[in-house]
């Protein structure tokens, strides 16, 4: 016997599905489009999965993505891998000790990806994004990823970021060469720091966390812009030993430590790893 199945329903299966064949963010025009679906159907299902908080909205590109939230829905059917609880330690010590909101972000496709995040105790600092935070080059996470990356992949990705800017309309193109310099001044200094894109009075810092289950991760810090300069210093020190501890421990064993001795300021500064100068100056050619 047939089933029948509420229209509502199917599609907005048929929106999720869209995205796990394009895995990039898209809005409602193109998944309409994609769908042969009404343009005002699409629309309404996409503000409804967005507030269930399975969808997240860019507000100045109005593209939508997927928030890890839709992994939790399917994520007991299979072995659990000790990266997310490794991944979820990370930012929850960061917070712990520093009290400011974190996250821990990663790479999709041309886009950041959060990972995880833990709110701070700053009631006036906006948390980061569910999921994607726009795209790497542009983010201050993003560039911290983008200066993990060999030379020949990174300009692959400028320039394929370019294409897609030119084709969602939200710029002419990119300058693949001022990029490359901006990515290699971030290698050179190991850390970059910039305004949140969303939240005004808020700045983000961000260290390279080493390569997880995505590829190369960055360690966020979302914090207060009038944070007095020995604040941030601290906060720095303490990113910077955190984030040396975790790529050692990641290249060294499997799994992340069980105890929780890596919160230990003598343990975390008897590591001593040298992020940047890790390749040579990129060429925009």
């Amino acid at each position: 016997m047939k089933v029948s199945v509420s229209r509502s329903v199917g599609r907005a299966f048929a929106v999720l599905e869209a995205f796990q064949q394009t895995r990039r963010p898209a809005s409602a025009t193109e998944i309409s489009r994609t769908l042969n679906a009404p343009h005002s159907s699409i629309v309404a299902v996409l503000y409804n999965l967005q507030d269930l908080g399975y969808l997240s909205l860019d507000p100045h590109s109005m593209l939508f993505f997927p928030t890890p939230k839709l992994l939790a829905l399917g994520g007991w059917l299979k072995p659990q891998s000790p990266e997310p609880a490794r991944v979820g330690r990370m930012v929850e010590i960061l917070v712990r000790d520093t009290g400011h909101t974190a996250a821990l972000c990663s790479r999709v496709s041309l886009f950041v990806n959060t990972l995880a995040a833990l709110p701070g105790g700053y009631p006036t600092v906006t948390g980061p994004p569910r999921t994607l935070g726009g795209a790497l080059v542009n983010a201050v996470p993003g560039l911290v990823i983008l200066a993990q990356m060999e030379a020949d992949e990174l300009r692959c990705l400028i320039r394929d970021t370019g294409a897609w800017m030119r084709e969602a309309g939200t710029a002419r193109g990119i300058d693949v060469a001022a990029t490359l310099e901006r990515v290699e001044a971030v290698r050179r200094a190991g850390s970059v720091s910039g305004p949140h894109p969303a939240c005004r009075g808020t700045e983000i810092i961000a260290y390279p966390a080493g390569q997880g289950v995505g590829g190369a991760t960055a360690l966020a810090a979302y914090i207060p812009a009038q944070l007095s300069l020995a604040r941030k210093m601290e906060l720095r020190q303490a990113m910077e030993r955190l984030t040396r501890h975790a790529v050692a421990a990641k290249a060294a064993e499997p799994q992340w430590p069980a105890t929780g001795a890596m919160a230990s300021s003598a343990g975390l500064n008897r590591v001593h790893l040298r992020i940047s100068g890790a390749s040579p100056p990129l060429s925009p050619h």
